[in-house]
């Protein structure tokens, strides 16, 4: 259940405990944002409430990557940009993040999710020139450091 009391899903699933009485469950596929949460354990055969548990989930520690990007105008090449898990080298998917592209007075924000591989590929569509850009996580539940890298648009 949400910090409101809306329960998140519902596994119906006979499980056995280990030799120390323990089950352990694997959320496949389910991304919690951070928060608190209730977990709780009841009884398949008659719907008893054995336990509860609570769970904190807290933001996720990311790593931004990227190489500088050289293109000719109009190209379609796309400027690739990869969120990891740090100390693991996970994938991070469905993750906001931004890339503010700066020249003299001009700015250029573009935003796009990472896919599931944890890469953000984006063609920037800005005009010829040579601009700093800044990458950051925009959304919430990743924290990354910003990273810095020259786009040259030819």
């Amino acid at each position: 259940m949400d910090s409101s009391g809306n329960q998140l899903f519902n596994v119906n699933e006979y499980n056995s405990t280990d030799l120390y009485g323990t089950i352990t469950y694997t959320f496949n596929g389910t991304a919690f944002a951070p928060g608190t949460y209730t977990v709780k354990l009841v009884n398949y055969d008659d719907g008893v409430l054995m336990d509860s548990a609570t769970l904190q989930v807290n933001n996720a520690v990311g790593s931004l990557s990227a190489g500088n990007y050289v293109a000719l105008y109009n190209s379609g090449k796309t400027f690739n940009v990869r969120l990891t898990e740090s100390g693991t080298n996970r994938a991070i998917p469905n993750a906001l993040v931004k890339l503010v592209f700066k020249k003299g007075s001009k700015t250029y924000t573009r935003t796009a999710y990472t896919d599931s591989s944890g890469y953000v590929k984006i063609n920037p569509n800005i005009p010829v020139g040579t601009y700093s850009v800044q990458i950051s996580v925009a959304g919430t539940g990743v924290s990354a450091s910003p990273i810095t890298k020259t786009a040259t648009v030819k």
